[in-house]
């Protein structure tokens, strides 16, 4: 190159970074990671949502948790997730979805919280 080269020296000072507050999440703030903890004493598993739509419910090949309930109903809810959002809807099932002890209607989309209680009839899960 022909002419004068111009080196620019740029300097890191740390306290420039260091001017905005620090912002500590609550529980409800953070992601998590949307799996379904079983919480009883019966055989069953846990589950990670690793879809959009994840469907719940007994003996059925179309259902991403089997649960091996008898009072499960075979398409009993879904959970979905929407823009990192995970929601709950009961399918019309026969012995009900609770969350945290709460019956949900059916088709109602109830937003679900870290470490919220689910039941499915009579399967407890805690969603993390």
């Amino acid at each position: 190159r022909n002419g004068s080269f111009n080196d620019e020296i740029s300097i890191f000072d740390p306290e420039d970074s260091l001017r905005e507050a620090t912002v500590i999440l609550s529980d409800d703030d953070r992601e998590f990671s949307g799996k379904l903890i079983y919480e009883g004493n019966g055989d069953e598993k846990d589950y990670l949502i690793d879809k959009i739509i994840f469907k719940i419910g007994s003996r059925s090949e179309d259902n991403d948790a089997n649960l091996n309930s008898k009072v499960v109903s075979r398409h009993h809810a879904r959970i979905t997730v929407e823009k990192g959002i995970y929601y709950l809807e009961d399918l019309n099932s026969t012995n009900g979805t609770f969350i945290n002890g709460k019956l949900i209607d059916y088709r109602e989309k109830v937003r679900l919280n870290r470490m919220d209680s689910i039941h499915f009839a009579d399967v407890r899960y805690r969603i993390v």
